[in-house]
């Protein structure tokens, strides 16, 4: 299965839209670039000028062009990508720090499942079940990952602050920054078996329950009220599939394919 991670920048919730459509499992954004994961694993760039789209020869790198990817996450000047044997590749620009081979940490030269970015953080989830993480530039609280902490399977950060795990038994991990209780998971999501998602916002986080309902916990921003998950999300027959966050925005895919949207500029 072929995904991306996008959830950085102005045109981020356009980027949650269309991954939660199915149709092309991307775009992740770095910038005013956009980069496109479709169904076979071929990633295609492209980027903003104006009121025109065009695609932007370099976006993905050369070398890369007839590569196979499974993942992409992109965020401020950073592309990071799993390929389809489990390597972690990546690429961006000198000003935002580039994020290639040479700069990895120990410890990424295995099968890597899962990958997140952000703009000062790179998260990487590897095959073991065990998370890696580094930083673009000084130690951010995101980055000092749990010791304790195995059997992952899957990740999710939005910035260098906060960063989730959603263990292989269906239960939920957060560390980081606590200011506004965004780790403060619920106890209904710390039980095996609870949970099908964790998703990270800004200083806030929504999970899919086990019986495919929203649960939302961190900072409620009063102008953007991100935590008022509407009642027909949070109640036994929500019937959500996954969740998309872009900052406090969020965008929900029930099971029967429609979308419900609440948050920050969600109004009509």
């Amino acid at each position: 299965m072929v995904s991306s991670t996008s959830r950085r920048g102005a045109i981020g919730l356009l980027s949650a839209a269309v991954a939660l459509s199915g149709l092309v499992l991307g775009p992740a954004q770095a910038d005013s670039g956009q980069l496109s994961l479709d169904r076979a694993g071929t990633l295609v760039g492209w980027y903003a000028t104006g009121s025109q789209t065009a695609q932007k020869d370099g976006t993905v790198p050369a070398a890369y062009a007839s590569t196979a990817f499974t993942q992409v996450a992109a965020a401020s000047g950073t592309t990071l990508a799993v390929t389809a044997a489990g390597k972690l590749v990546g690429w961006g620009t000198n000003q935002e720090g580039v994020w290639d081979s040479t700069n990895f940490p120990s410890g990424l030269d295995g099968h890597i499942a899962q990958v997140d970015a952000t703009a000062s953080l790179g998260l990487a989830l590897k095959d073991d079940g065990t998370v890696v993480s580094w930083p673009r530039n000084s130690p951010t609280q995101a980055a000092k990952i749990p010791a304790t902490l195995t059997g992952v399977g899957a990740i999710s950060a939005f910035d260098a602050n906060n960063a989730y795990a959603l263990k292989k038994d269906g239960s939920v991990v957060a560390w980081g920054d606590n200011s506004y209780g965004q780790t403060d998971v619920p106890e209904e999501l710390r039980l095996p078996g609870s949970t099908l998602q964790v998703e990270a916002g800004s200083e806030w986080a929504a999970a899919v329950t086990s019986d495919h309902r929203i649960v939302a916990w961190g900072r409620d921003s009063p102008d953007e009220n991100n935590l008022d998950v509407p009642s027909e999300l949070t109640g036994p027959d929500a019937g959500v599939a996954k969740v998309v966050i872009d900052g406090r925005t969020a965008l929900a895919l029930l099971q029967d394919g429609s979308v419900r949207a609440w948050g920050a500029a969600t109004a009509a």
